[in-house]
């Protein structure tokens, strides 16, 4: 018979994001309701089993507020016969103080959730498939957790699949965290491994046993552009490698642009980036009134506290707008003379480099000031 799993990993429920001010908890709540998108998804694709391959928490002890409320959306799913699979990875380690070792956790959980709490953990699917899977014991080390997996027996002809969180990779210089070897899958007789640890979608190995990184869920910092989806795998007959497909299950799109001209930040605010968390450079140096244009559009991108932005959630990096004073004194060319005092005066503080940036800003309001009051 058909084996379906989704794999999932990297969930990092209760991840604070302080450096986004007050979209902090929004950053934060995203990450369980887009867990509630992944247990849909099983529900939708009527999936045998669903393998959460680490760091399903931020943090070894997350409290009450993050186990709890994941206990309760496991309550709320219509299961029976599907098991949930959950393995401590390296930021959620099974140490004595973690949440795998609170009682209370543990009966918080529907019967059909699994804890990975032994190097020999195995649960089997039925007749025709079984689960083998190491925990991570602590936040870092060298520990080839692999080395715990059975190798398949002679006449087993089961759909045998591996969970494992760690590195397949190196970087120069540095000791891999938790290595885990490309031969891991063919070596140890395993149709599948269900990583976790990277937060792209990566596939390793031969195509009849292959070692994948499912990606996470939600992006967890700019530059995780192939996070966001899920992994589900139909196993057939054996020696038959397993159909796989990327489920899209995440919320928000992360993106760091730069924009160097004015028709560019146009082009830009014309974009739909409901979803979309944005670290945006501006780069370029405009005359007064264009200087405005931009500041008027970047408003509307960010939003305020009574009206939301174009772009969901947005930093914007000034630095680099820089504003072209030499032209201001002809564009105010029809005002009061007192007007174009200051103009002056604000134009020398920026050239001779003192406070230009508040020169530059209060230079720009004086224009937006006169120009839309109508002083004459």
């Amino acid at each position: 018979m058909a084996t379906k799993i989704l794999h999932t990993a990297d969930w990092h429920l209760g991840l604070r994001f302080l450096g986004f001010g007050e979209h902090d908890r929004r950053l934060t709540q995203q990450r369980l309701t887009t867990v509630r998108n992944i247990l849909g998804v099983a529900e939708r694709y009527a999936v045998d089993a669903v393998l959460v391959a680490g760091d399903v928490f931020d943090s070894p002890d997350p409290g009450e507020t993050w186990w709890g409320q994941l206990a309760k959306d496991l309550h709320a799913q219509p299961w029976q016969g599907r098991p949930l699979v959950l393995l401590p990875g390296n930021h959620d380690p099974l140490i004595p103080t973690s949440v795998w070792r609170n009682r209370a956790f543990r009966e918080a959980l529907p019967d059909w959730v699994h804890i990975v709490d032994r190097d020999d953990f195995t649960l089997e699917l039925g007749d025709g498939a079984v689960i083998h899977a190491v925990p991570c014991r602590r936040t870092a080390g060298q520990a080839d957790m692999a080395a715990h997996l059975p190798r398949r027996a002679a006449g087993d002809n089961r759909v045998r699949i591996a969970m494992l969180h760690g590195q397949t990779f190196g970087f120069p210089g540095l000791a891999t965290n938790f290595p885990i070897g490309l031969d891991t899958a063919t070596a140890g007789g395993f149709d599948y491994v269900a990583l976790g640890d990277t937060h792209a979608r990566r596939i390793h190995g031969p195509e009849s046993s292959p070692m994948i990184y499912p990606g996470a869920p939600e992006p967890t910092r700019f530059g995780e552009t192939d996070a966001g989806t899920v992994t589900l795998a139909l196993f057939g007959r054996r020696n038959r490698a397993p159909m796989l497909q990327a489920e899209p299950v995440g919320h928000f799109r992360w993106q760091e642009r730069t924009v160097t001209t004015l028709s560019e930040l146009r082009a830009l605010r014309s974009e739909d980036h409901r979803q979309t968390v944005m670290r945006l450079h501006v780069a370029m140096t405009l005359p007064v009134d264009e200087h405005a244009q931009a500041e008027a559009i970047l408003r509307e991108l960010e939003g305020n506290e009574a009206q939301p932005g174009k772009i969901a959630i947005a930093t914007v990096d000034r630095a680099k707008l820089a504003l072209d004073a030499s032209g201001v004194l002809l564009a105010l060319d029809d005002l009061p003379e007192q007007v174009r005092e200051t103009a002056r005066r604000l134009q020398a503080m920026i050239a001779a480099g003192e406070r230009a940036d508040v020169a530059e800003r209060a230079l720009v309001q004086l224009y937006q000031v006169a120009r839309h009051s109508g002083v004459t």
